[in-house]
C-alpha cells in the first residue's frame, strides 16, 4: 500500500484503468471508501450527502461506491454470489444486486486488495468461486490476482511476511 489514503485511492484507480474496466467502475474505485468501509471506518463524506457525490461522479459510480462502503467485506461478496443481494452492514437492509454490479464491485475489491498487497486468503478462495458462480472477471484482473497470490506465497515460504 502507498503512504496515504489518497495514494491508495489513486493506485486503485490506476489498476482499474490498466485492466480496461468501465469508466464508472474506475470512478467508483477512486471513491471506494468515501462513506467509510467495514475495514476503514473514516467517512470522508456522510451518507446524507449521497446526492452531492452522485452529481460529482455519476449515479452508477456512486451506487458502486455506496455498496462497497456499506458491504461487510469480504464475506458480503461471497453471500452476494449466491443470494443476488448485498446486506448493509449497519442497517441490515438488503440491496438487490445483479451480476454486472457484483462484477464491478469485485473488480474494485481486486484493485483495492492488490494495491494494499492484502487479503490473500480471500483472493485464493474467490478465484475458485468466481467461475463456479458464473462471474467472469477480466483476464488481466485474474492474472494480476494470481500473480499477487503467487508472490505472497513465495514471500511466506521465504519468511518475509
Amino acid at each position: 500500500m502507498h503512504g496515504s489514503l489518497l495514494e491508495h485511492l489513486q493506485g486503485t484507480l490506476r489498476l482499474l484503468q490498466s485492466w480496461g474496466c468501465d469508466p464508472h467502475v474506475c470512478r467508483a474505485g477512486l471513491f471506494h471508501s468515501i462513506y467509510g468501509t467495514s475495514i476503514y471506518g473514516h467517512r470522508s463524506v456522510d451518507l446524507s450527502e449521497r446526492q452531492l457525490v452522485k452529481r460529482l461522479i455519476g449515479g452508477d459510480s456512486e451506487r458502486l461506491a455506496f455498496l462497497f462502503c456499506v458491504a461487510d467485506r469480504p464475506q458480503a461478496w461471497l453471500e452476494a454470489l449466491s443470494g443476488n443481494a448485498l446486506r448493509h452492514r449497519i442497517t441490515g437492509a438488503m440491496h438487490p444486486i445483479d451480476r454486472v454490479t457484483l462484477t464491478g464491485l469485485l473488480e474494485i475489491e481486486s484493485a483495492n486488495l492488490l494495491d494494499q498487497a492484502a487479503g490473500w486468503d480471500f483472493v485464493q478462495h474467490f478465484l475458485g468461486l468466481q467461475t463456479a458462480h458464473g462471474l467472469r472477471l477480466r483476464p488481466p484482473i485474474i492474472a494480476a490476482l494470481r500473480d499477487g497470490l503467487a508472490r505472497n506465497q513465495m514471500q511466506v515460504q521465504q519468511g518475509l511476511t
